[in-house]
């Protein structure tokens, strides 16, 4: 669910609903000279507005050397725009070498100035977690990487995480299958940062919005989302580019914008989405009291929505939080 918090006694707070951002497998040429096939402008932009990570993927990896003329240009745009940069790996599911996995990584960190490691082709099972655990630590001794993202694609072990093996795990990749997947049981405990997503051949703008919501309530911070398919869904943007990042940008902006005092009342105020649905409730206790639902299935306005809580200006104090529906 989607939560933001705020104590009865402030009058005018704000509190992000979910950290929700965007990771982008940018696997296009920064073709810079050609407008018509150049994605990476656009995924420069799309960091003025929400926070993105881009994985860029030169050849399966950094092409055994340092950036082109072209890299290099393109490159400069995603960081001069606050861009946050990963650069792609295999790893054959444990198979691949590490010696070579390690000089992909040595490239990219000496010669592409970019933020993390993408591994890809991850396996899931603890029986490679000293592979992973070992490739985690050489990244994160590296002078200049500090983020490293692992694609199993599906559900990981949980020592993965708590050793850590990895800081962020792509936990579902596919075309079909998202509507029904049940993540791990441990996925709620850990915070949402943790965990991404990445799903193609999604044809509509509103299936896209369904999509991310749906990764929002299972905990999953990180989502991309595109209509592409077929062999590499990942060349392009989606037709639906804009309006993905404006419904990111809005999950992030829902908050309760204030609580008013009225005689023995409180008027809990807050943001909301057309055609989502919102519940209010409370504590008396943050540090593990049990919350009571005020009122259930709200329908969002788009707009600034109240309800008000018999009793809410009473001690003991209270805090309220919103959540949006699934």
């Amino acid at each position: 669910m989607i939560r933001a918090v705020i104590a009865w006694l402030c009058l005018a707070a704000t509190a992000s609903a979910a950290d929700v951002r965007l990771l982008v497998p940018l696997y296009s040429y920064p073709s810079w000279y050609n407008p018509a096939t150049y994605l990476w402008d656009d995924v420069a932009q799309a960091a003025r507005q929400v926070p993105v990570t881009a994985i860029i993927n030169p050849n399966n990896g950094p092409n055994g050397g340092p950036p082109n003329s072209d890299y290099v240009a393109g490159l400069a745009e995603l960081r001069t725009n606050g861009v946050t940069i990963l650069g792609y790996v295999y790893t054959s599911y444990g198979g691949r070498d590490t010696n070579l996995v390690k000089a992909d990584i040595d490239l990219y960190d000496q010669h592409y100035n970019i933020d993390g490691i993408f591994l890809d082709e991850v396996a899931a099972g603890t029986d490679k977690l000293t592979y992973y655990g070992q490739l985690y630590d050489y990244i994160k001794s590296r002078p200049h990487l500090r983020h490293v993202v692992t694609n199993p694609g599906t559900h990981m072990d949980e020592a993965y995480l708590s050793r850590p093996a990895t800081d962020t795990s792509v936990i579902f990749e596919n075309d079909t299958g998202w509507n029904t997947y049940v993540p791990s049981a441990y996925v709620s405990a850990y915070d949402s940062r943790r965990f991404a997503m990445l799903v193609y051949s999604v044809g509509t703008a509103g299936a896209m919005r369904s999509n991310i919501a749906r990764a929002v309530h299972r905990n999953l911070a990180y989502v991309y989302v595109t209509n592409d398919g077929g062999a590499n869904p990942w060349d392009s943007l989606p037709a639906y580019w804009p309006e993905e990042i404006a419904y990111v940008r809005s999950l992030r902006e829902l908050r309760i914008t204030g609580v008013e005092l009225s005689g023995a009342d409180a008027v809990v105020r807050f943001t909301s989405l057309s055609n989502h649905t919102f519940r209010v409730a409370a504590t008396t206790n943050l540090t593990g009291g049990s919350w009571l639902t005020l009122t259930n299935a709200l329908a969002g306005t788009g707009s600034i929505m109240e309800i008000v809580d018999p009793g809410g200006a009473l001690p003991p104090r209270r805090f309220y939080r919103v959540e949006l529906l699934p």
